[in-house]
């Protein structure tokens, strides 16, 4: 019977060893997944300022394209009076 006792006391002692491995793994697994959550959070905020960025762009673009072919008739404009002046003198 002591023999049973004394082994039965070490299995229940290993098995004791065992659970707080096992909860100091999950602690462990449980902060990566809550920094991994928050890198993840991060990640999502940085693609949504690059995102509107982007459409910001996009848009200075057209607006800058726009601005371009103003500027080109403005000129074209100008040109056809420059001549109409050369023609009269």
């Amino acid at each position: 019977l002591r023999c049973d006792a004394k082994s039965q006391s070490g299995v229940i002692d290993e098995l004791k060893q065992k659970i707080t491995e096992l909860t100091v793994d999950l602690q462990n697994h449980i902060i990566v997944k809550r920094r991994l959550e928050i890198s993840m959070m991060n990640l999502e905020n940085d693609c949504k300022i690059i995102d509107a960025e982007r459409i910001r762009l996009t848009n200075d673009v057209k607006d800058t394209k726009l601005s371009k072919q103003d500027l080109e008739k403005l000129l074209q404009q100008a040109n056809v009076q420059i001549a109409e002046q050369g023609n009269f003198i």
